[in-house]
């Protein structure tokens, strides 16, 4: 019996292309991983930082107004103002302080963010609480 070498290389050409193909999808693969590793790397610390800096300050913040007493409406609204532009400045100096020594760590982070994520977390942890 004869062996067509035509069919032979025809099968090793189409085996190659398919190996390739595996190959080059492998690659792909490995390559999108990292991107999400990087990502997490990147800001899950600065993120979970500043939800705990904005957490801390919002349930200080409701631990204070359950303890004060008031004798009207009025007392009210000014302690309610009052205590969360003190509690606002005390959450940006932190947050301002992190970011600098991220900076000085070269830690990547984005400042917006941060801010942001403590503003959300510091009203969650004062409606909660």
């Amino acid at each position: 019996m004869r062996i067509n070498t035509h069919w032979i290389l025809a099968l090793l050409i189409m085996g190659t292309q398919v190996v390739n193909t595996q190959s080059t999808c492998t690659h792909y693969k490995k390559e999108r991983a990292p991107q999400w590793s990087t990502l997490l790397k990147r800001y899950i610390p600065s993120l979970a930082l500043s939800t705990l800096v904005g957490a801390a300050t919002g349930s200080l913040n409701r631990y204070l107004d359950r303890k004060m007493h008031y004798s009207g409406p009025i007392p009210i609204i000014i302690w309610i103002f009052i205590s969360w532009q003190v509690e606002k400045e005390i959450r940006e100096s932190i947050i301002y302080s992190l970011q600098q020594d991220m900076d000085s760590c070269y830690i990547p982070h984005k400042k917006e963010t941060m801010a942001t994520f403590a503003w959300l977390a510091a009203w969650t942890a004062y409606f909660l609480s």
